[in-house]
């Protein structure tokens, strides 16, 4: 047993000096990545209209020290692990909330492999775990840049990008994402960005920020197409900024993807109404009140009724 805890202990030192030895050295080109990122650029909805930052400094610092970091051991020390074996050990510490040490884990991988997307997110994760957002956006960035295509990276980029841009929203730090060791971590991340991004977008929409809000929804639909709730709140966006052609094809899209919901109707028909389309607004409006009458929403009932009077009448 004693030998065992030595051996433990052995490898532990191995990996864990030489992390430490490796984040001093490259803390100055860190500082120097912070001081000189230009400000994140706004996002839409086009995955290639995320821009990457231009700052290189700590990757390129981690590329200029991985030999001597590796040289560090001889025949006589272990040889360092893999970079899976050290993400291993990175998820392990992450998930029991120790992000520092994390990283301090995740460093030697990323001198092993300085464009492995799996090490340059897992590092992104800890700083944000560690409320250090413009640095877990730069590490989330040259993740991106490494693996487009990658959803769990752009989903995680693209809330904290927005979060970055829009520090009111609250969203973003104060909801944390998961752990890359949780269990069905990517359905997490997906869950996780897009109730962060509808967050942010329901408090810009409130808050009277109607172009702002209009980008949160435009970027949830990208991660999920189908959700009829963004359609229907982006649709608000575009009658707020009075432009009706949007908004109908918004409420329609809505109103196609939740057919049983009579709001998207009711939506539709207002924004026919302001797009001089009468006949058409009352025949969205008999579907509304169909659909409120079969929920028995009085209230509903009621909205749908003078709505059509009033279309009558005009």
């Amino acid at each position: 047993m004693k030998g065992l805890r030595h051996m433990g202990l052995v490898t532990s030192l191995a990996w864990t000096v030489p992390s430490i030895v490796f984040l001093t050295a490259t803390m100055p080109a860190m500082a120097e990545s912070d001081r000189l990122q230009r400000p994140i650029s706004s996002v839409y909805p086009d995955r290639s209209s995320v821009r990457m930052s231009s700052s290189e400094f700590f990757v390129s610092a981690a590329v200029r020290n991985s030999s001597e970091f590796l040289g560090q051991f001889d025949a006589d020390r272990p040889r360092p692990l893999s970079v899976s074996s050290y993400l291993s050990q990175g998820y392990t510490y992450a998930g029991l909330g120790n992000h520092r040490q994390a990283i301090l884990t995740y460093l030697p991988a990323l001198a092993l492999a300085p464009d492995n997307p799996d090490v340059l997110a897992a590092i992104g994760l800890a700083y944000w775990h560690l409320q250090q957002p413009a640095r877990a956006a730069w590490f989330f960035e040259q993740a991106h840049r490494h693996a487009p295509e990658r959803d769990d990276i752009y989903m995680l980029l693209s809330t904290l990008q927005l979060q970055l841009e829009n520090p009111q929203t609250g969203v973003g730090l104060s909801s944390l994402p998961p752990s890359p060791g949780d269990h069905d971590y990517h359905g997490m991340v997906q869950t996780f960005s897009l109730s962060a991004l509808h967050l942010a977008g329901d408090r810009a929409l409130l808050a009277g920020n109607f172009a702002l809000a209009q980008r949160f929804y435009q970027r949830l639909l990208v991660i999920d197409p189908d959700n009829a709730a963004a359609y229907l709140h982006l649709g608000d966006c575009y009658m707020a900024q009075q432009d009706y052609l949007m908004a109908i094809v918004s409420y329609r899209y809505s109103s196609q993807l939740a057919p049983a919901n009579p709001i998207p109707y009711y939506r539709l028909a207002m924004a026919l109404k302001q797009h001089q389309r009468h006949q058409e607004a009352g025949q969205v409006l008999e579907k509304a009140l169909e659909l409120f009458s079969f929920q028995g929403n009085v209230m509903g009932v009621e909205l749908a009724k003078t709505a059509l009077h009033r279309l009558k009448t005009d």
